[in-house]
């Protein structure tokens, strides 16, 4: 490490090219796991289009090692190295175990889009529904939360696989003759936001899960499961092909082995729902003329033949979703998302009989003048569904950004279900009743009892929502905030359905004025919003003069000085601030990285507003002791990204740094404010991404969220334990410490926040609320504000 202007090194070229990756286990490298389906430089500057590509790339980037690229298996190994550890004994008047605090429901009050989603619970992204074959009450679902199942249409779910190997969750599908049978595809294909481990399995109704016994889909994104019936219901010889990034591959052992099929990318695969041995699937190839293709098997999946193209210039297709109904014998239905556009491409129905193609919605999908709903939003690669009525083939579902329906075959469609959350993932038809259905979308699951007429959220309890980092705390302990994946910011007040705070779609940083708690801030992930929410007055962005062409990262970070509720800093590849509430910000650096990275963490000392600290995800470090003015800057000889910093509230010279870099160092520490840092309390860490850290103030617990859950040491680093029981091995963003309640928060990407008190902490002065160790006006000010419910 250096005080330098030295630029560094760039992070790999491949972060901003677009490779197709239909390889084996190769190392997970930037921008490769984008499929041909996106580009980021003709998208727009918005929670779709390039906001998700955007959000794809960031993920990789955060976790790559020096060379650009995510190691292979080095996710799943870091699962096994955390299933290994102990858990944290609890101290005196701890609580036994973590608890979910939500959001298991939003209620979201939106009047967007003629208010259709005012009084509706929602939840997080849905990504695949499977029910259960004789009750059509029993369903499972899947997301980036795991695998989920209610065994009363929705009344109430339960988590199946927190401790599993990958907590995203691409599809699930029941076996038909032994429904305790489940195969859950990971790796959610839809959002390339979470690697998978393969194939894993239930055979008791998804109470036990068994890890995948191959390791051949490690690694991989899965995009669906089918199940040949002729060999169902075998714990041992159950043929299932799964559609995955790196082609269609077919197990013929219920999941103990797998061998490719089909080279390339396979985005579907469906069963025929006449003839028991056909199957179809599409698989697009980079190399190949036509690029995407529909392929046909007629023994059970073993050989698969080409069909032809349903267009002269079929390049233009990108992602497809087949569908197939027992009321159109022979046939497959094609939903195609164009290569460029990333909007609707075309509607097909291929005959298997005539073998010919007929195209469908000639006319586009018309949808009564309403735009908005009749676009995929650019991300048909995001967001994609089709289904075929199994009784009635003229009713044809189609979905991305909005629902479609028809009535006629195909040659009209129609908006439908406009009240449902946007951003369609499944639909699914109950085989033991058609009538029954259900949606997924990313505001969670809804099912009808109408063959689709109308519609029912069916959220609460479901406690799946993508929490970004940023989450804050009131300071009376109350109430707590948070940023979601395509939900918004939102509000804790002690039930487990949390309300909307701020409607921008994808929520990023929280920050709640301490002056005056009334009054929370909030970022946008991709929009080009500093959001000041007041409850004496309207929702309003203040942004004027940051410059949102600088390199920033997702979402970007935000803080606020301790002192003056005025004065806000924002990150992106420089530091910007604002002293008069956001209504003008004014740069007070230049570039702080190497010339490539943006701010990825931003921290103000609460003991001293002067001392600012700033980490890069490129490998800077660099503090500032005098309100900004002047900055030491630190440029480390590894590169890594960094996640958070931690400065210790009783020792402003004492910090830490965590990072999510594999293969570097994931923590570093300081005792005399960056003059030397040395490992610390990171030296035993585990190779396993860390995105933020926490010290419980008056002990000796020292936590961090990584990709695998909560670690916490207790003797400074030299050992590590997972934290206590309780807490789903998933992806942790945020960690917030609660001082007048004593509750540590953590924010999960999937499982939404959870929460534990620590125990009993030595005494402090009475009338310490904060626990600074003095009582001052401060103090008095978090009571009186306790009092009246601020």
């Amino acid at each position: 490490m250096r005080a330098s202007n030295d630029t560094g090194l760039r992070l790999a070229p491949e972060r901003r090219l677009l490779k197709f990756a239909a390889c084996g286990r190769a190392a997970i490298r930037i921008g490769a796991l984008l499929p041909l389906l996106a580009t980021v430089a003709g998208a727009q500057d918005r929670e779709d289009g390039k906001g998700r590509a955007a959000l794809q790339q960031a993920y990789i980037a955060q976790r790559a090692d020096a060379s650009g690229v995510i190691p292979p298996g080095a996710l799943y190994q870091a699962w096994q190295t955390v299933r290994s550890m102990p858990y944290a004994a609890t101290g005196f008047m701890a609580d036994a175990t973590w608890r979910s605090v939500g959001p298991a429901g939003l209620f979201i009050n939106q009047s967007s889009f003629g208010g259709v989603y005012a009084g509706e619970l929602k939840a997080g992204r849905v990504n695949t529904i499977a029910f259960h074959p004789t009750d059509s009450r029993t369903i499972v679902l899947g997301s980036q939360g795991g695998v989920w199942r209610t065994p009363n249409g929705g009344t109430t779910w339960s988590p199946l696989t927190d401790l599993q190997c990958s907590s995203s969750i691409g599809s699930v599908v029941i076996d038909p003759v032994n429904p305790n049978i489940i195969y859950a595809g990971t790796g959610d294909a839809r959002s390339f936001v979470q690697a998978g481990c393969g194939v894993i399995r239930s055979t008791d109704g998804g109470n036990t899960w068994q890890p995948p016994a191959s390791t051949t889909l490690l690694d991989a994104f899965t995009y669906h499961l089918a199940i040949v019936p002729s060999t169902a219901g075998s714990n041992i010889s159950t043929t299932i092909l799964a559609a995955t990034n790196r082609g269609l591959y077919a197990s013929v052992n219920s999941g103990a082995s797998w061998s490719q099929r089909i080279a390339g990318f396979a985005t579907a695969v469906v069963r025929d729902a006449t003839r028991p041995g056909v199957f179809f699937a599409a698989v697009v190839q980079s190399n190949a003329n036509p690029r995407t293709r529909l392929w046909r098997s007629q023994d059970g999946g073993v050989t698969w033949a080409a069909l032809p193209s349903p267009i002269a210039n079929p390049a233009t297709f990108a992602r497809m979703e087949l569908a197939t109904s027992a009321a159109a014998p022979n046939m497959v239905f094609a939903l195609a998302g164009d290569l460029q556009t990333r909007e609707f491409a075309g509607l097909y129905r291929w005959d298997d009989v005539q073998q010919r193609w007929t195209q469908l919605a000639a006319q586009g999908l018309v949808t009564d003048g309403d735009a908005y709903p009749a676009t995929f939003g650019q991300q048909a690669d995001y967001d994609l569904a089709l289904a075929v009525d199994p009784r009635d083939a003229n009713r044809i579902w189609v979905a991305g950004v909005g629902a479609h329906r028809s009535d006629d075959g195909g040659v009209t469609f129609r908006h439908t279900a406009e009240h449902i959350h946007v951003d369609w993932h499944s639909i699914a038809f109950s085989p033991s009743d058609p009538d029954q259905m259900a949606a997924g979308t990313d505001g969670g699951i809804y099912l009808s009892h109408d063959g689709g007429r109308t519609w029912r959220s069916r959220n609460q309890g479901l406690a799946i929502t993508q929490v970004y980092q940023g989450l804050s705390v009131h300071p009376s302990g109350l109430w707590l905030f948070a940023g979601l994946q395509d939900n918004n910011a939102i509000k804790y007040s002690g039930s487990t359905v949390w309300s909307n705070l701020s409607l921008l779609g994808d929520g990023g940083f929280t920050v709640v004025n301490r002056n005056d708690p009334s009054t929370v801030w909030v970022t946008h992930s991709f929009l080009n919003y500093v959001m000041r929410q007041s409850r004496d007055a309207e929702e309003e962005s203040r942004a004027n003069g940051i410059n949102f062409n600088d390199r920033a990262g997702i979402p970007r970070p935000l803080a606020m000085d301790p002192v003056s509720s005025s004065t806000l800093y924002f990150g992106t590849h420089r530091v910007y601030r604002t002293t008069d509430e956001g209504l003008n910000w004014l740069p007070i650096t230049n570039d702080m990285t190497r010339g490539s990275g943006f701010i990825s963490a931003l921290a103000v000392a609460q003991n001293d507003s002067r001392v600012i600290w700033i980490g890069t995800s490129d490998g800077v470090l660099a503090v500032s002791r005098d309100g900004g003015a002047s900055w030491l800057r630190l440029v480390f000889g590894t590169t890594r990204n960094f996640t958070r910093i931690v400065i210790d509230p009783a020792d402003v010279n004492h910090v830490i740094a965590t990072a999510s870099t594999l293969n570097a160092p994931r923590a570093t520490e300081t005792l005399d404010g960056g003059q030397t840092f040395f490992a610390g309390i990171g030296a035993n860490l585990p190779n396993i991404p860390v995105h933020v850290g926490v010290q419980i103030p008056n002990s000796n617990i020292f936590m961090v969220g990584t990709d695998v859950g909560v670690l916490q040491t207790v003797n400074g680093g030299q050992t590590w334990t997972q934290g206590p029981i309780g807490f789903p091995l998933t992806i942790v963003h945020d960690l917030v410490y609660a001082p007048l309640t004593g509750t540590v928060y953590a924010g999960t990407f999937g499982r939404g926040v959870f929460a534990f008190r620590p125990g009993a902490t030595p005494a402090v002065l009475r009338g310490d609320v904060d626990r600074d160790g003095q009582v001052t006006a401060q103090d008095a000010l978090h009571i009186q504000q306790a009092l009246v419910g601020l």
